[in-house]
């Protein structure tokens, strides 16, 4: 099975559901709230697509979803891949009709033992208003509508655009200086995609200091940033690495287009 075109297909049947949902009112509709975290109406559509589009295509797998956790598809009792999905990031967005919101689904084969976010090997984001396809495999590079992106080198001439979240957190007051005084600052409301600008060199970065970053929200953008040359890493630095098992885990992160400006980035918030 070809599970690139099957990632694909999927990703395109949410795109079509989550565009008939523009002027819905109902689609917007909070349907689940936990703490800050709201589930809407469109993000279960957007799912439910997925789903049923790998059901289809005779996908057998554990599905991971910040929406519904983790469910089996497929009749095998013990899958051999594991698929980690954000049908609608950049929700808020959609609902404000601000148009910047993704979809991103990633892949992996299940491990004996316990699999884990770098077990993952196939990333795809796609922006839901714009059509633009990112995508990356490991080893085989990534590719931004079909054509291969090539790593970025770092241009120091030019004061370097980051999207940065720190809200719900208080950076102390010398770094948050230091970020203005060093970088433009840009906050678009789909990381998925922001990882992907990054990749593309759209971006020369993103921070996101929250703690509140969750698997889902990271999985596909975190594979296509790093064969495109680029790195992630947590705040302090070191590489970040969990497990599929628990959806709600929270993170930091910081995205570089390349491993020089990462270096910048992480001895910026150090100072």
């Amino acid at each position: 099975m070809n599970y690139l075109d099957s990632l694909l297909n999927a990703i395109n049947q949410a795109q079509e559901a989550v565009l008939q949902c523009l002027k819905s009112k109902e689609a917007k509709a909070v349907v689940k709230e936990k703490g800050s975290d709201l589930t809407r109406r469109v993000d279960l559509i957007a799912e439910e697509k997925i789903e049923e589009s790998l059901k289809n295509e005779g996908v057998q797998a554990y599905l991971i979803s910040e929406e519904t956790s983790i469910k089996k598809i497929g009749e095998k009792v013990k899958p051999e891949l594991i698929i980690v999905i954000d049908p609608l990031d950049g929700t808020r967005n959609f609902v404000n009709s601000i148009p910047f919101y993704s979809i991103s689904i990633a892949v992996g084969k299940v491990k004996n033992e316990e699999s884990h976010l770098n077990d993952l090997v196939i990333g795809v984001v796609k922006d839901v208003l714009r059509g633009d396809l990112f995508y990356a495999i490991k080893g085989e590079g990534a590719y931004y509508n079909n054509e291969k992106i090539e790593e970025k080198i770092f241009n120091s001439s030019d004061k370097p655009l980051i999207s940065l979240y720190s809200y719900g957190e208080t950076p102390p007051l010398t770094t948050l200086l230091s970020l203005l005084k060093k970088f433009k600052i840009r906050v678009l409301g789909s990381l998925a995609l922001e990882l992907c600008y990054t990749a593309l060199g759209r971006l020369d970065g993103v921070i996101d200091a929250r703690g509140k970053v969750r698997i889902a929200d990271f999985a596909a953008g975190k594979i296509i940033v790093e064969e495109a040359g680029g790195v992630i890493s947590s705040l302090n630095g070191k590489p970040i690495d969990a497990s599929l098992k628990d959806v709600r885990e929270r993170f930091d992160l910081i995205a570089a287009k390349n491993i020089s400006f990462h270096k910048i980035l992480i001895e910026t918030l150090r100072e």
